[in-house]
């Protein structure tokens, strides 16, 4: 029955705690939880694993960087092929208008 309750003195029951909750490893080593990342462009605090910051946006870590480049090319190429489909829609119109399968609007 005595082995049931756990008694602790002095700073055991807050080294407990904190290795509980993963601040602290058995061997003492505090971990970088609670250290924040700091913006370098605004100087803002943000958690540690913010990808961007949260007052001005910037990017905080490389894989964020490298995700927002693929993001901004995606939408490039999406750009380039709608405006050459707009380009081949409209050669198909003015063809249709030519062989007289389809009156412009606005002429009578």
């Amino acid at each position: 029955m005595h082995l049931k309750y756990i008694h602790y003195f002095g700073n055991e029951s807050s080294d407990s705690l904190l290795e509980a909750y993963g601040l602290v490893t058995r061997d003492q080593n505090q971990i970088n939880t609670l250290q924040y990342k700091q913006c370098p462009n605004c100087a803002e605090p943000n958690k540690r694993e913010s990808k961007f910051c949260m007052k001005c946006k910037m990017v905080l870590t490389y894989d964020a960087y490298n995700e927002t480049l693929a993001v901004e090319q995606s939408k490039v190429r999406k750009i380039e092929d709608l405006t050459k489909r707009q380009e081949q829609f409209e050669i198909l119109i003015q063809s249709l208008i030519d062989s007289g399968q389809l009156k412009p609007i606005g002429k009578t």
